[in-house]
C-alpha cells in the first residue's frame, strides 16, 4: 500500500458530504486533526478567558457526539481509545473539554502536507515538541491514576475490619464501598471512626436476624447515620422498626 500523502483542506468541514452521520472513527480522527487550531488562540467561554494552543481544540462533549451523530457513551470511550493509544489527552475545563493531539505537527506535515518541517514557531523542533507534549500526558495520566488509588489503603483497612467482625465477604473495590468510605474520608473522618461504627453496631446487631444484613457499607457509612452512630454507646437501644423503614425508603 502507497505511503504518499495528500492534503486535506478545512473546508471539507463544511461539505455535505462530510456531514452525513453517524461519522466513522476514522472520520472523527481526521475531524478532529482539521479542527485543531493550527496557531494559538483565546476566547471567552462562560466569562472565563480559554487559551487554546497550537493542536488543540475546545469543544463541549455533548457538541462532539451531536456533530458525529454518535452517543455520550460512544463518544467517551472513543477518546478513552485515543488516549490509551497516545494519540491525544483530555481535561475537563469550564463545562467543556480541552483535546490536545498528541504529534500533532507531524500529523499535520507527514499526513496533510503542511509546509511545516523543522522547527515550529516557538523555536522548538517537532521532535521536541513531540517529546514535551508526550510529558504532558505522562504527568496527567499519573495524577488520574493516583485519583483512582485514592484512599485505598484506608478502604483496605475499613472493609477487612468489616469483614472480619461481621464474617462476611465485602469487596475492596466495590463501587458501593467506594462511594460511602471515600465521602466519609474526605470529610475528615478516619480509620478509627469507622472501626468504632462498625464495632458499635456490630455488639447490636450481629446475632440479630433482622438487622444483621444491615451490617454493610451503604448503612453503616451513608452521610445520614454516621455521625450519631458513631456518637451511640453499644448498649443504646435501637428502634430497628425504624430503621428497616428508612432504609427501604432510600432503596426504593
Amino acid at each position: 500500500m502507497g505511503k504518499g500523502t495528500h492534503p486535506i483542506h478545512r473546508k471539507l468541514l463544511d461539505h455535505w458530504l462530510w456531514k452525513d452521520k453517524p461519522f466513522a472513527r476514522g472520520q472523527a480522527w481526521i475531524d478532529l486533526i482539521l479542527m485543531a487550531n493550527h496557531a494559538p488562540s483565546k476566547f471567552m467561554y462562560n466569562n472565563v478567558v480559554i487559551e487554546v494552543k497550537e493542536g488543540q481544540l475546545f469543544r463541549a462533549k455533548l457538541q462532539l457526539a451531536k456533530r458525529w451523530g454518535w452517543s455520550r457513551g460512544k463518544l467517551n470511550r472513543y477518546l478513552a481509545r485515543l488516549e490509551t493509544e497516545h494519540m491525544m489527552i483530555q481535561q475537563t475545563v469550564q463545562q467543556g473539554t480541552l483535546i490536545t493531539l498528541l504529534n500533532y505537527n507531524h500529523l499535520r506535515r507527514t499526513a496533510f502536507g503542511s509546509d511545516t518541517i523543522g522547527d515550529t514557531t516557538d523555536g522548538t523542533t517537532i521532535e521536541q515538541q513531540a517529546v514535551q507534549r508526550q510529558d504532558t500526558y505522562n504527568k496527567i495520566k499519573n495524577v488520574k491514576n493516583e485519583k483512582k488509588e485514592e484512599y485505598t489503603h484506608e478502604r483496605q483497612q475499613i472493609i477487612s475490619y468489616l469483614n472480619q467482625k461481621t464474617g462476611k465477604e465485602f469487596t475492596l473495590n466495590s463501587a458501593i464501598a467506594k462511594k460511602y468510605i471515600n465521602a466519609r474520608l474526605k470529610e475528615g473522618r478516619t480509620v478509627d471512626d469507622f472501626i468504632k461504627v462498625i464495632d458499635i453496631k456490630a455488639t447490636q446487631w450481629l446475632k440479630d436476624k433482622e438487622m444483621n444484613k444491615y451490617l454493610r457499607p451503604e448503612t453503616l457509612f451513608k452521610p445520614s447515620k454516621f455521625e450519631s452512630y458513631l456518637n451511640e454507646k453499644p448498649s443504646k437501644w435501637v428502634n430497628h422498626k425504624e430503621l428497616q423503614e428508612e432504609d427501604l425508603d432510600e432503596e426504593r
